[in-house]
């Protein structure tokens, strides 16, 4: 088990280099030592897992001259199909209606941030902040994996930023002196107009106190 500088385990197969990087090794099935340098700990986990799995299931191999919809389609079933279905449903949902109709056909290895770019623009004002934010983390996941398992050279998402707000919760909305009065004189038309008013509070925004 490999140990960073600091003499803390890193897992199995991981451990830290002197410039502060870290390395990924394992011997595949065939008996072939495998390994990749990362600058995160917490990347290197993730490549060592995925390699280890493909490994394992390498009859299921991935080409590299393939489009973004086979990848997808491959990492959606056997990268993180241990995810929870709402998630993955999430993903593929995004994907069919966001991503595929945009770069779904292009190779995968010919995907560029402006690409990703795209996808985003093209939400516009037809989607809440939310919802594009769910598409932006959808694609990052999907090519970052592509990256770790060496199908691709450089990260496409690399730069690309979403920036539309997602919408929070409106303010509190003060009743006006006159909206105050109707409530009041509905209440007391009501059929519960016998039973005691329980927490509430009326104010106007000069009231010092928090209603």
């Amino acid at each position: 088990m490999g140990k960073s500088l600091k003499g803390k385990e890193c897992g199995t197969g991981i451990g830290q280099r002197e410039d502060g990087g870290f390395y990924a090794r394992f011997v595949n099935k065939h008996g072939k030592r495998q390994g990749k340098y990362f600058f995160v700990l917490a990347e290197a986990r993730n490549w060592l897992e995925d390699a280890r799995y493909a490994d394992r299931h390498d009859n299921m191999v991935v080409p590299t001259d393939i489009i973004l919809d086979t990848w997808f389609e491959y990492w959606i079933d056997n990268i993180v199909g241990d995810l929870a279905p709402n998630t993955r449903r999430n993903y593929r949902e995004r994907y069919i209606h966001n991503i595929q109709p945009v770069i779904g056909s292009m190779l995968l290895a010919e995907i560029k941030p402006m690409h990703c770019k795209m996808v985003l623009n093209k939400m516009g004002d037809k989607y809440a902040g939310s919802t594009i934010r769910q598409v932006y983390i959808a694609m990052g996941t999907m090519l970052k994996s592509a990256l770790m398992n060496d199908l691709i050279a450089k990260h496409p998402m690399n730069g690309v930023r979403y920036t539309k707000p997602i919408r929070a919760v409106e303010d509190n909305k003060y009743l006006t002196i006159e909206e105050q009065q109707r409530f009041l004189e509905t209440a007391k038309r009501s059929h519960n107009a016998t039973k005691p008013v329980s927490n509430v509070s009326l104010c106007t925004p000069s009231d010092t106190h928090t209603p």
